[in-house]
């Protein structure tokens, strides 16, 4: 108390990390409500704010990471720290091997995103990303379970089932199934 230290807790943000994983990752550590970090993280003003003018969304731009916050910190300021550590990491590795005809940082980060929750085994990685590359070049379907769940769960924030024909038919921009390119 004399010396005017805070108790900091210790947040691990572990790679392919979602936007639901992360506000049920903060909310469990005692930071803040999970509602909280959905509506702000997903505020295209606050996005913008942060630098990331043509998402709309945090998703994706959050660096998995271990974070040490206080329980006093804005939540604001803890998704800004995430969101400068990515852009940090993003400078140094992925925009050093750009080069002409690569995807954008958006393009990226959503290919990444989807080869991340396509991949059973990392070693299966390079496969996913060379298919789903090439069907993107081809402008084809990419036809990926994971982006018709997240658009499921985006609707219903407490979906955890299974995938059914249903889902697959249904038109979102986030279904690959339906729409060509990158959701």
């Amino acid at each position: 108390l004399v010396r005017g230290e805070v108790t900091l807790i210790s947040v691990t943000i572990p790679e392919g990390s979602n936007l639901f994983d992360i506000a049920r990752i903060l909310e469990h550590a005692g930071l803040t409500p999970s509602a909280a970090v959905l509506r702000t993280a997903t505020d295209g003003e606050f996005a913008r704010s942060m630098g990331l003018a043509d998402n709309g969304t945090m998703e994706g731009f959050l660096f998995p990471d271990t974070y040490k916050f206080c329980r006093s910190m804005p939540l604001e300021q803890m998704l800004a720290r995430m969101a400068v550590r990515f852009r940090d990491i993003f400078a140094r590795e992925l925009q050093a091997e750009a080069g002409p005809g690569m995807l954008g940082p958006r393009e990226l980060v959503v290919l990444a995103s989807l080869v991340e929750k396509e991949a059973a085994d990392p070693s299966e990685r390079a496969v996913i990303a060379g298919v789903f590359y090439n069907r993107l070049k081809l402008g084809m379907r990419l036809d990926c379970d994971p982006t018709v769940a997240y658009g499921v769960r985006l609707e219903d924030p407490s979906f955890k089932g299974r995938l059914r024909k249903t889902h697959l038919l249904a038109a979102n921009s986030y279904n690959t199934y339906q729409i060509k390119g990158l959701p």
